[in-house]
């Protein structure tokens, strides 16, 4: 049960909270809370702990230096009965007969907010070169040491969040369209008893945190948490954060979201590692290659499988299915775990929420990825060292599609050639791409649609 809080300045257009209103998740119920919402059982599942906690939540917004007040309210407007408030402080494992109102509001309160606060020496924050407000590599650590050392950030590398830069160092990433700002947070091997640095988080800045957190919320209540890490631990794995977190500079808040680093890769890297290996004549090239090659098929496999697993019509080759819907190359990660299984993760994944109720062609996925993949690694406007044709289809774009349409079954392998190319190549493909911006090598990608052609008709 988590109930998220938020500083608004304009949600419709910005996506951020007006003051004393908050967003809730309240037993798998989702909505805005302000002072004129009902707390009646009826809006809340017809359950008694809903009522409860959705009535000591609003009330403790409204007033949070009187919790003793908030519990007297919602008890005496029956909101709160003694078998409620009973099973509520059970399930937040603080004392329960009898219940202390004070500490059962603030416990009710701090297990509710998923965006929590915290609160910064904002002289801490300026830094030479660094925007107004942003923060730095250093200051993002002395951010997450504060999180850490008031216990609001808690788990297996609490410990270490609390050293600081004894034994944190974080790297400054270029962030995507709905990202403001993007770190990648690593664990120096001195703290991992000397097996090496591991990276650990990735902590960005929500661009539309109303939007993002609504949304996830709504992925982790709907039949797609069966796809969690702790749900689904081989094929496909939607990875959600850790926690949220807000900090502000100057009357301005800053909403965070604290990732825990999903396993292996990104496809991006992959590939980037490795044209940078073949620069420097590296002598694993050649298993650098095949680990290219494995991933590539690793991911066309296992994301056919998570769209057939959710098609409807079940028995349509291509019917609408379940989407992650800006699936570009930084967005998922591939783990090629030394046992043979292959884990796909997938990042940013608020956008799957559109197609939660109204499910979505599969081009939404496998456009962006031939599209991103053809613009930053193909062609004379490529941002990366670009490849060559030839090896760009061999080692990426042949063992992508073609394990893609193999994890159809094997009867339905004509059909499911022909739907690809139709999505792959169709005229309007292109006009999409551009349209979304989702192609932004318009040239690689008109001379890589016949090779797109030949791949697939090779597929047997």
């Amino acid at each position: 049960m988590m109930l998220t809080r938020f500083i608004i300045l304009s949600f419709l257009f910005s996506g951020v909270l007006e003051a004393k209103e908050i967003i809730v998740d309240i037993g798998g119920i989702v909505k805005l809370l302000n002072k004129g919402t009902s707390c009646e059982r009826s809006l809340w599942g017809n359950s008694d702990e809903n009522a409860c906690r959705c009535c000591i939540t609003k009330h403790h917004e409204q007033n949070p230096t009187k919790p003793q007040d908030s519990f007297a309210y919602c008890e005496s407007k029956t909101y709160c009965d003694d078998a409620a408030v009973k099973n509520i402080a059970v399930k937040l494992e603080i004392a329960s007969s009898p219940v202390d109102p004070e500490t059962f509001v603030k416990a009710v309160s701090d297990s509710a907010n998923v965006i929590r606060t915290v609160a910064l020496n904002e002289n801490e924050l300026k830094q030479p070169d660094t925007p107004a407000g942003e923060l730095s590599a250093k200051t993002a650590i002395y951010f997450l040491q504060v999180a850490a050392q008031k216990e609001i950030i808690k788990g297996d590398y609490a410990y270490a969040l609390k050293k600081g830069t004894e034994c944190l160092t974080v790297k400054k990433r270029n962030g995507g369209a709905q990202t403001l700002q993007l770190f990648s947070i690593t664990l120096k091997s001195e703290c991992t008893m000397n097996q090496g640095d591991k990276t650990i988080y990735i902590l960005k800045e929500m661009k539309k945190p109303v939007e993002e957190v609504i949304n996830l919320a709504k992925i982790k209540n709907s039949d797609l948490k069966r796809y969690l890490p702790k749900n689904n631990p081989k094929g496909i794995v939607i990875a959600l954060a850790q926690q949220n977190l807000e900090y502000s500079f100057q009357g301005r808040s800053h909403f965070m979201s604290l990732l825990p680093t999903a396993a292996g890769k990104s496809m991006n890297d992959y590939l980037e590692n490795y044209l940078e290996a073949k620069k420097q004549k590296a002598e694993n090239l050649d298993k650098m290659k095949n680990d290219l090659k494995k991933a590539s098929c690793g991911a066309g496999k296992e994301i056919a499988v998570f769209h057939e697993e959710n098609m409807e019509p079940k028995k349509a080759i291509f019917g609408l299915t379940r989407v992650h819907g800006d699936l570009h190359l930084d967005n998922f990660f591939v783990d090629l775990q030394a046992d043979g299984k292959i884990i796909v993760t997938l990042i940013d994944d608020e956008t799957m929420e559109a197609s939660i109720n109204s499910r979505q062609s599969i081009g939404q996925d496998l456009i962006r990825v031939v599209a991103h993949a053809t613009s930053r690694f193909l062609g004379k406007s490529a941002l990366y060292e670009s490849f060559q044709p030839v090896e760009y289809d061999e080692i990426f774009l042949k063992p992508l599609l073609e394990c893609y349409a193999k994890a159809y079954p094997s009867e339905k392998l004509t059909q499911v050639k022909r739907e690809l190319k139709k999505i792959l190549t169709a005229p309007g493909t292109f006009n999409l791409l551009i349209s979304q911006k989702v192609l932004y090598n318009p040239f690689a990608w008109s001379s890589i649609q016949s090779d797109v052609n030949a791949i697939i008709d090779a597929i047997q």
